[in-house]
Order: C-alpha cells, then structure tokens, then sequence
C-alpha cells in the first residue's frame, strides 16, 4: 500500500483565511500562563495531519503514483493562481498513433479534485483539447471543443485532424480545464499527470485515372490513360513507382514503374486485350515504417480501377442475292453476287458497329476467298457486288458467305463468334450449255445463193437446239429434287406454319425439328434414341454422317434456346430462323427451300399448302 507522503501541515494551513490565522496570533501567547492551550492545540492539529497522512484513498494513489512524472514544461493556457494545483488530469493512452489528416482523435481521461479535507471527482465540469499548444476552448478565436466531465470525472474529447496539417512533423495534444478560484479550482504545472500524447500525421493519397474513350473500344485499339495522384490536401504528390493491373486482380501487372511528374501525373498508351474488362492504378505508398506490429506511410498507399467501355459481342445481319435479278434463290459461277451485312454491338440495334472493318470469306466446296478488308459506314452497313469467277470461285454448289471483324491487322471477332446472323447460303449453277454449232463459211461466187439461205438455217438450229439441252438440265435438275423430298411429310410443314398464325411461334420452331429428325431417318436411317440430348444427335450427324458443323450446330442451338428458353420470339426472329432451318435442309436434302406456306379462311387445313423449291 502506497501512502501520502507530500501532504504537509502548511498545505492544510493555507485552507484556513489570513484573518483567522491573524487573529490568532493575536490571540495566544506563548507565555507561561497559555503554554498548555497551545500544547493542546498542537497535539490536536497533529493527530489530524497524522490521520491524513496514512489515510489510504484509491483515488489519491493514482494521483500520488504519477506525481514523480508529472509534466512540469507545458505552457499553461489560463490564469496561474498563487494558490497550490488541486485539479489533476490524467490522460488515457490512444491505441494508434499514426493519424491520416482528416481522421478522428478520440482523447480520455479522467479528473480528481482535492476539495479539502475530500479528495473527489471532479464532475460537471468543461474539459477543452490543447493541440500544438493552441487551446479550442473558444478564446481568441478558436473552436471550441470543450466537453463535460460525467459523474465520475471522466471525459471524451473527439477531435479531427484538419486536413492543413503539416503531415512531417508530429501533433502535440492534452487536456486542460480552466482555473475558478470562486469555486476552489486551481491550476498548476502539476495538474497534468500524463504526457502529452504525440500523434503522427500522416497524408492519405488520392489517385485515379482518366481515358479518353469515347465508343466502345475493340481488342488492339489503342486509348491513353491520364494517371492523377494528389494528397488529402489536393497538393500533386511525385512517384516514381506507379502500376497499372488487370481486372480487379493487382497483382495481374498490366504495366509497372510508370513514373509521375512533378504535377502528379503521367500518361500511359494501353492496348486493349480481349480479356481486358476493367483497369486499374496502384501506387504503393511513402516509407513504410512498421510500429506496434502495424505498417505505416508517410503518405497511404491508394488504388482506383475503372470498368472500360469495350464491345463485348457483334451482332450482324447478313444476305446474300444475285446482283442482276435479286429474286432468284441462286447464280451461274460467271455472275455476281450482292452482298449486305449490317453490324451492331452489344445486343444493342440502336449501336452500329461504324467504322470498322470487316472480311468477308466465301467457301465454295474446296475452293475459298477472302475478301475485304472493308470499312463499315456510320450505320453499321457495308454492301459489295462480288464476282465469283474473278476471285478463283468457279465451282458450282453451295457457296457459304460468312464474315468476320478485324483490327489492327488481324482478325479480333471471327465468323463463329458473331451473333445472329454469320453466314449465309446461295446456290451456285454451272453456265448452261446452249448447244451452240461452229460452222465455217466459205464464200461462194455470187451464184450460189443457197449457202445464204443454209446458213441462217443451221444457227436457228442450234439456237433451238441449245434451248432444248437446256430445258432438259432443268427438268433434271428439278426431279432430282422432287426425288429428295418425295419422303418429306409436307403435312408437317402445314402444322408448323399453323402454329405460326396462331402466335405458337416457338412450338413452330421446336416442330422444325421433327422434320429434321425425319430427314436424318429417310436419308441415313438414323433414328434419335430416347435418351440422345439435341445436341448429342447433332455431334453425331456431324461426326458418323459428315453434316456441315457450321449449318449444323447453330440450328440446334436455336432450337435448344427456344425449347428450353423462357421466351417468346418476334416474327422477325422467327423469320431469320427460318433462314436457319433452310440451310440445314439444304445441307440434309441438297436442294434450295424457299417454302411459303399460306392457310386461308376458305381452304381446310392441309389444302392451299404450296411447298417452292429454288430454281423451278
């Protein structure tokens, strides 16, 4: 147990007034007459100063226990009393040291008042934060941030660090109350228990970053990157070791020690990658210190990321017609073709992809061409007239137009990835053969007329009879046809254009697939088990039977969408699956659909069905 040790008799005395102490002098004598009353009175005032003295107070240990550390240098802020200290503050410790400017301080503690012969605490009473020896007490100017001591003599005091401070060299603060001699308060050197606690300020970075894009970008557009690093104050803060990371993922470094000027900023050239979808700035702080087994800067470390606008998926339409009569469904190998395609990006119509450029890559059996590269308008469109022979197609068959989106010289969005439509199908016939003869003419005296007449007779012939091989090719050709479709249920197709007119336009499409499946038994005798997924008999077409994979899958994915898809389609979807379903045909069947199906009010439901097939 620790006892008051400095509580000396004279402390007590000044308690008394000049008058009385006066009065007594006045009063006893130290003569031979009074010598006992004065004994007397110094025996009593003795057993009470030694009452005091061995009196243990809980509270008055803790004041006595800090009084050899007591902070005797602190400038006092209110009037000195001639009177001795008997208010003493103490400080409680703050667990972080290490501020950011404009961070909250948090200061306790606690206050004992000696109000003779009690030692209390000291309640109700306004305590004010001193910072950097400026007291925010409300004097002279400055904020006050006084609070009230509870009933127990405690206090909170909240203060923020402004964010002027000057963060290389440390903050100074500590409590302090003001003196009130009318109610026996007093304040001294010792009144403070507790050092001053010393905080160090530290600046926050602030960085970020800026591009200059202003459409979506594509993979290998270039666009820069203005990087800014400022301080809490706005003041630009230079850094040789700046980053730029991918994706959210910083330690995916997209570009390294990029070096800030004075003004706090550099700027950077990125390349878009495919797999670019946000960028991100890293710097990595001021001279790291480690206290208290925390990492502090002298100014924080910062990171910013932004999501970059880019063009996430291409959507196209696409038609293929020949160039001198767009109504028929196919071309000789000598004609040109027309070919039309409109872009947009995103899944977004109202977006065209403009001014980029695209390829165009026509496959005709084992001969292929591509062509381009040609530059979208502002809508997104681009319309070329091709001829086939003049770029190495000479084949007949089924020419395949596809296209694809290149940049920066190479292909950044290929055929496979372009949505909607990315390709398209066209029949392709050998020229016909009119049956023409070569004559030689030998020119006969003047006499012989019968040769002018011969002549004319043996050209007509040919001429008739060249129309006459053609006609026959025709007719071939058309019962070829009729051969190939003879087993194809033309009640079925009826059903699906039903289901159409009643707005059953998904039902419609998943019908499709019937006929499909019965195409696939009539030519291969392959019949879909129970237990076959869509896809599953479609890989297997592919792969045992050698369908066209890019005629193949993209109808299954259709009807998979559609089947299993909570949807419904528009009539301008259905009709470009339509389109989709008459490849497949073709490619199954070897013939060019073009089916129109029409079901009138006055026909039953199987009559007026018409079933066109290109080329008759």
């Amino acid at each position: 147990m620790i006892y008051l040790k400095e509580v000396r008799f004279r402390d007590i005395c000044k308690k008394i007034s000049q008058n009385e102490v006066h009065t007594m002098k006045s009063v006893i004598r130290p003569n031979k007459s009074n010598r006992n009353l004065i004994f007397a009175v110094m025996l009593f005032l003795g057993i009470f100063g030694g009452i005091l003295f061995i009196s243990p107070h809980d509270a008055f240990y803790s004041v006595q226990k800090n009084k050899d550390t007591l902070v005797k240098d602190i400038s006092l802020n209110s009037p000195h009393s001639s009177e001795s200290t008997n208010v003493w503050i103490t400080l409680n410790p703050i667990n972080n040291t290490h501020i950011t400017r404009g961070d909250n301080i948090t200061l306790t503690g606690h206050v004992l008042w000696w109000d003779a012969p009690t030692l209390k605490n000291l309640t109700n009473y306004p305590i004010y934060p001193v910072v950097n020896n400026v007291s925010y007490n409300g004097l002279s100017g400055n904020a006050n941030l006084s609070v009230i001591t509870d009933a127990d003599g405690n206090f909170v005091i909240n203060y923020t660090i402004q964010h002027n401070v000057d963060f290389t060299t440390n903050l100074t603060i500590y409590a302090n109350l003001t003196e009130n001699p009318a109610n026996n308060i007093y304040v001294g050197p010792d009144t403070f228990l507790s050092d001053p606690i010393e905080i160090d300020v530290l600046a926050s970075s602030n960085i970020s970053f800026t591009t200059n894009i202003v459409d979506p970008v594509l993979t290998n557009d270039q666009y820069s990157v203005l990087i800014t690093l400022i301080d809490d104050n706005n003041v630009p803060i230079a850094a040789p070791n700046v980053s730029l990371y991918r994706n959210s993922n910083s330690s995916d470094i997209l570009q390294t020690n990029i070096t800030l000027a004075a003004n706090g900023q550099a700027q950077i050239t990125v390349t878009q990658e495919a797999s670019l979808v946000e960028l991100g700035v890293f710097y990595p702080g001021l001279n790291p210190t480690v206290q208290d087994g925390y990492e502090f800067f002298q100014i924080s470390p910062s990171n910013f990321s932004l999501v970059i606008p880019r063009i996430s998926s291409v959507h196209a339409e696409l038609s293929v017609s020949n160039a001198k009569n767009s109504s028929e469904t196919g071309v000789y190998t000598g004609d040109d073709i027309e070919i039309f395609t409109k872009l947009w990006i995103n899944d977004d119509t109202q977006s065209p992809l403009n001014g980029r450029e695209i390829e165009f890559l026509l496959t005709i059996g084992a001969q292929s061409a591509s062509l381009g590269p040609f530059t979208t308008d502002q809508n997104g469109e681009v319309s070329q007239t091709i001829n086939l022979a003049s770029n190495g197609l000479t084949n007949n068959g089924t020419l395949v137009v596809a296209i694809s989106v290149r940049n920066g010289g190479s292909t950044v969005v290929p055929s496979s990835a372009i949505q909607n439509t990315n390709e398209i199908n066209i029949a392709v016939f050998d020229e016909p053969d009119y049956g023409g003869i070569a004559v030689n003419i030998t020119i006969q005296p003047p006499a012989q007329n019968w040769v002018k007449i011969l002549i004319p007779i043996l050209i007509g012939a040919g001429l008739i009879g060249g129309l006459v091989l053609f006609q026959r090719f025709r007719m071939e050709q058309s019962h070829r046809r009729s051969i190939k479709l003879r087993k194809v249920d033309l009640e079925k197709f009826a059903i699906m254009n039903l289901l159409y007119k009643v707005d059953r336009r998904r039902e419609a499409i998943a019908y499709s697939y019937k006929i499909f499946a019965d195409l696939i038994n009539e030519k291969y005798g392959l019949v879909r088990e129970k237990n076959q997924t869509l896809r599953e008999f479609a890989i297997l077409c592919v792969t045992k039977y050698g369908l066209d994979p890019l005629r193949t899958y993209p109808y299954i994915a259709l009807v998979e969408n559609v089947t299993y898809g909570a949807y419904d389609l528009t009539p301008e979807e259905y009709e470009r699956a339509m389109k989709v379903f008459a490849r497949i045909f073709q490619e199954i069947t070897g013939t060019v659909l073009n089916f129109a199906l029409e079901i009138t009010s006055e026909t039953e439901l199987l009559e007026g069905v018409t079933l066109k097939i290109g080329g008759d």
